[in-house]
């Protein structure tokens, strides 16, 4: 598919989608939305609380009579949940214009007196102090009445309660409000109950899965009194196996009868063991492609995994077999052994490898994974087209890899939220043999801020070195660093930035830089969204090269369409300062985010 295809795919695609966005003709468009008597909130403020918004320049908004009921009603609550308890809305304006097709709306608010906390108070707690439960509500005389506020309160309260064993505690609020002073007696009334400890766990719905795999992953303690977050962080690590669709814990009165018990019923519904997965895409730099995939997830029901997946493509042909334990030698120490061979073919060589990998991963608490790889490879180049380098070359490498990451992201493959940092080493040679020795160091960090619902603020930097020592003087091609392409610097070609030959053939090199700068992703309709993208970085023959002077830069803009499969992605971005036989821009399709 060259690039005049994907513009027109590009610009049919915009089409169907303006054609799906169009209004019927019978519907009112806003044309504006205004407030007045309010002071204390903005007409923006105001209007975050309304389904009901004003048209915009590409966006167009339709009024609905019911939902404008329903957002006048919002209005009032959202000024009563903030101490503005005499609101009401005075008078509604909503002229429409029959022959426009078009309405403009003034909404005339009396906002009242702003009511204040007089007096807070705590009742029914003998088991903690109420100048303890006091500082935990973080409400006071002369607050604000907000009843955010009050809520988060009894949420702290009761969650110090149910973290002890008090699982059937009960925290209520009682107001009295004063209209004469404009202001609010604030009494949080408990009901304790009683503390249970925990006298069995009943589970329900295991079939395959052996019981000992479901009660490593349990953080319930058997010597303490229960506490509820343990029972939810239970539930989360039983999702996290993979090998359950669903999962609810919950405590149930005891079997024993005994009222200062609670049994801990686990209802499970198992995933299927077997699962085989096909699917097809197109991408920029790979063309067609295609990945076959089985795999048995829950090996005699002990949570081992085995499983073999096929990739083809018009550059990669790879066929790879692996195994995971996640509790290899009996500890949580996660497990992945993986056997490969395959055929690829890059810009300035082809490459057909076999090897293997054995890595040991340890989770850290819910963030910080640390893992260690050990990797045996055995490397043919051929067809080499770099000048300076012969036509075929053997690349077996036997190297050691220890890594950090950090990721708090809400999701993996479409962050809206979250950092991820990453730190990867490796040691090539040495004590390991092999026909090259080197040292490869790569950090890299990414950051998703959601700006408001549909918008998303992104950055993400990625550096790495690599150099070679001993007997080594050259570092072989396949193991070189590059970048440029749909994913990285999205101006360029795939790996032409940095040093090229005469040929115009990349060379890679020992230091790199890509700094995804910004990226604002935008969703514009539905599953429909745009991204504004500046990306910059570049490769250097060695890391003593690097100057800030000497980096590639490459704005661009980008439609994005969130179906079930993913995110399918095109980017238009330019190069600004072309050199030699480089294009002022690059067009490029794939799928899922660039970072």
């Amino acid at each position: 598919m060259n690039n005049r295809t994907l513009l027109v795919c590009i610009t049919a695609l915009f089409c169907v989608c303006a054609a799906n966005a169009k209004a019927p003709q019978s519907r009112l468009k806003v044309l504006s939305l205004a407030f007045s008597g309010n002071s204390s909130f903005s007409d923006k403020q105001l209007q975050r609380t309304m389904v009901t918004r004003q048209s915009k320049l590409f966006f167009s908004q339709y009024f609905h009579q019911a939902l404008f009921n329903h957002d006048l009603e919002n209005v009032t609550l959202y000024y009563k949940e903030n101490g503005f308890l005499d609101v009401h809305i005075s008078d509604t304006s909503v002229a429409i214009d029959s022959a426009a097709r078009k309405v403009s709306i003034r909404i005339a608010i009396v906002e009242g007196a702003l009511y204040h906390v007089r007096s807070a108070g705590i009742s029914g707690n003998s088991i903690y102090p109420d100048s303890t439960l006091l500082r935990l509500a973080a409400v006071g005389p002369g607050d604000i009445f907000r009843k955010n506020t009050i809520r988060d309160s009894l949420a702290n309260i009761t969650n110090l309660y149910t973290e002890n064993g008090y699982l059937d505690a009960r925290v209520e609020p009682v107001f009295s409000v004063d209209i004469g002073s404009h202001s609010v007696d604030v009494s949080i009334v408990i009901d304790e109950g009683a503390q249970f400890h925990l006298s069995q766990t009943i589970y329900k719905g295991l079939k395959r899965t052996k019981l000992s795999v479901v009660e490593r992953e349990l953080v319930l303690d058997r010597e303490k009194p229960i506490a509820v977050s343990q029972l939810l962080r239970s539930q989360r690590q039983l999702y996290l196996t993979g090998l359950f669709q669903a999962v609810y814990i919950h405590p149930v009165p005891a079997a024993s009868g005994d009222s200062s018990m609670k049994d801990i019923l686990i209802e499970l519904r198992e995933e299927k063991a077997i699962t085989l997965n096909m699917s097809a895409g197109y991408g920029t730099e790979e063309k067609a492609r295609v990945r076959f995939e089985v795999t048995h997830d829950n090996i005699a029901g002990t949570a081992r995994k085995i499983g073999c997946a096929a990739k083809l493509s018009v550059l990669q042909q790879e066929i790879e077999a692996s195994f995971t334990d996640p509790w290899a030698f009996g500890i949580h120490l996660r497990t992945d052994v993986s056997a490969y061979v395959g055929f690829l073919e890059e810009p300035g060589y082809n490459l057909f490898r076999r090897g293997g990998k054995l890595v040991f991963g340890q989770a850290l608490g819910d963030n910080l994974t640390l893992s260690l790889t050990t990797k045996y490879e055995n490397a043919d180049l051929s067809n080499i087209r770099v000048s300076a380098i012969p036509d075929t070359l053997t690349a077996n490498v036997r190297s050691i890899m220890p890594a950090i990451t950090y990721d708090t992201r809400d999701n993996l493959f479409n962050a809206r939220s979250g950092v991820y940092l990453g730190w990867t080493n490796e040691l090539a040679g040495a004590v390991f043999n092999g026909t090259n020795n080197f040292v490869r160091s790569i950090v890299s960090g990414k950051y998703f801020h959601s700006l408001r619902p549909p918008t998303v603020l992104a950055t993400a930097l990625e550096a790495g070195w690599i150099g070679s020592y001993g007997n080594s003087k050259e570092i072989p091609p396949n193991e070189r660093l590059y970048t440029g392409g749909i994913n990285s610097i999205r101006g360029f070609a795939y790996q032409s930035v940095g040093p090229i030959d005469n040929n115009g053939v990349p060379l890679g090199g020992m230091f790199k830089v890509v700094w995804n700068l910004v990226e604002i992703r935008q969703v514009i309709y539905k599953m429909v969204g745009m991204a504004l993208f500046f990306d910059a970085g570049n490769v250097w023959a060695n890391a003593g090269d690097f100057s800030f002077g000497s980096l590639r830069f490459s704005p661009g803009i980008g439609l994005r369409v969130n179906t079930p499969i993913g995110i399918v992605r095109s980017d238009f971005a330019i190069n600004p300062v072309p050199q030699n036989t480089e294009s002022w821009y690059n067009i490029g399709f794939n799928v899922g985010q660039a970072f």
